[in-house]
């Protein structure tokens, strides 16, 4: 991540601000029909239990928050009040969709001597070459089939 051009920190400037503006506006809407300090309280429970789960497998586990685990986070503290909150609502359940169906559900907590950064690379690097080779696959089999409707 630090060794992100320009245009990809901008990108993800503009991500945090978009997030941070939604979640003020969340706030904003359960302040309005008096549910604020109900999910203020459920958040600070969540963040508490991360932390105090944490600190228990301090030493075996590290915390890894996968892309689905916001959604999933997200998606438990929206209610349908308006278009905006619906819209939000299906953008996370869309996240959280797709990062389980692409890279799968992994653990929050994973093993430290599986957590390293060269295991991660070579997770990502594995799961690129067997897309290829799917996708490789697939395409012999449909230029296959089309040169014998062909002759």
């Amino acid at each position: 991540m630090k060794n992100w051009p320009w245009y990809l920190w901008a990108v993800f400037a503009c991500l945090v601000l978009f997030l941070f503006g939604s979640l003020s506006y969340l706030f904003y809407l359960y302040w309005t029909v008096g549910f604020f300090t109900i999910y203020v309280g459920l958040v600070a429970l969540a963040i508490f239990s991360f932390i105090g789960i944490t600190k228990y497998f301090a030493g075996t586990k590290e915390l890894h928050i996968h892309h689905y685990v916001l959604g999933m986070f997200v998606l438990t503290f929206t209610c349908y009040q308006n278009f905006f909150v619906t819209v939000l609502n299906g953008v996370f359940a869309g996240i959280m969709i797709e990062g389980g169906s692409r890279w799968g559900y992994d653990p929050i907590w994973e093993p430290i001597q599986q957590f390293g950064p060269w295991t991660m690379r070579q997770k990502a690097r594995t799961t690129k070459t067997l897309q290829s080779q799917a996708r490789a696959h697939h395409f012999n089999q449909a230029e296959a089939g089309a040169k014998s409707v062909v002759d």
